[in-house]
């Protein structure tokens, strides 16, 4: 799987580079509501332009799937590579017309957000959080209903250590949906905003392990060292400002709990001690 998509992460950057450039402490148990609505306009051309990007980086995203659920049987993986090549072969985008307009370009999934049942479950309420978005309510494998203590299990989360990262999120995500899971240690900010990004093309949200300090930065809500994990769901980028959507399930405080953006510079950083389940 990983030398496969290495090639097909390869051969999209081929393509790219030859037609474009694409861009816990406790405190009060309030609660918060927030409006991430935002209006968002783009010339018809731009749109179009945007919207071939976001349809490479999904058919990507759909090979990469394939291989796993096609299994020994190779037809139709090899049937969806030879596709691919011949509908992205000669396309052409112009990046430098994309950027000079400074068009919005974003996607939000809309994860909601659910408070976590202990003070060290934020891994548990974060995979509960994307477990529920993509409405699974069972493990497919053997019927245990989606319950933060059973994810906890399956992460081998504790009280004195949190949930470990990368630990067993990969194998405890691909128990729980049919898609691939992989982890990524301090993933670059580029690394970040592609991830994020072909996640949420894919519909699927990224759960990011942060490390918060005087010299990472923090989260809203937080102003001491913490270690804690969200939910990414989206993604905003007007060729200025470059921000990060994500769901916090710390219910304990009441300016963390809920959903929010960051600027990708910020949440690189939280990132870079731990990482990324993409």
């Amino acid at each position: 799987m990983k030398r496969t998509k290495r090639i097909l992460v390869g051969l999209m950057v081929s393509i790219m580079l030859t037609t474009m450039v694409p861009a816990l402490g406790l405190a009060d148990n309030a609660g918060l509501t927030e409006n991430d609505t935002q209006t968002i306009t783009v010339s018809p051309q731009t749109l179009e332009k945007n919207r071939l990007i976001l349809e490479l980086e999904e058919d990507v995203q759909n090979i990469i799937s394939l291989e796993k659920l096609d299994g020994k049987d190779r037809t139709a993986y090899n049937k969806a590579v030879l596709k691919f090549l011949k509908k992205w072969k000669g396309i052409e985008i112009n990046a430098a017309d994309i950027n000079s307009s400074r068009a919005i370009t974003s996607k939000v999934l809309g994860v909601s957000a659910i408070g976590q049942e202990t003070i060290y479950y934020c891994g548990p309420a974060s995979a509960k959080q994307l477990l529920n978005y993509k409405n699974i309510t069972t493990n497919p494998n053997d019927n245990r209903p989606a319950t933060q203590s059973n994810l906890a299990s399956d992460l081998n989360t504790s009280s004195s250590a949190g949930t470990p990262f990368p630990g067993t999120w990969e194998s405890t995500l691909e128990d729980w949906t049919p898609w691939n899971w992989h982890t990524l240690w301090s993933p670059s900010k580029s690394d970040l905003k592609y991830y994020v990004r072909i996640n949420c093309v894919a519909d699927l949200p990224t759960i990011c392990d942060t490390h918060m300090d005087d010299s990472n930065g923090y989260l809203p809500g937080y102003t001491t060292e913490s270690w804690h994990y969200v939910t990414a769901d989206g993604w905003r980028d007007d060729g200025i400002t470059e921000e990060v959507h994500y769901v916090d399930p710390n219910r304990y405080k009441s300016q963390a709990f809920g959903a929010h953006w960051v600027s990708y510079d910020l949440m690189a950083n939280l990132v870079a001690d731990r990482g990324i389940v993409w």
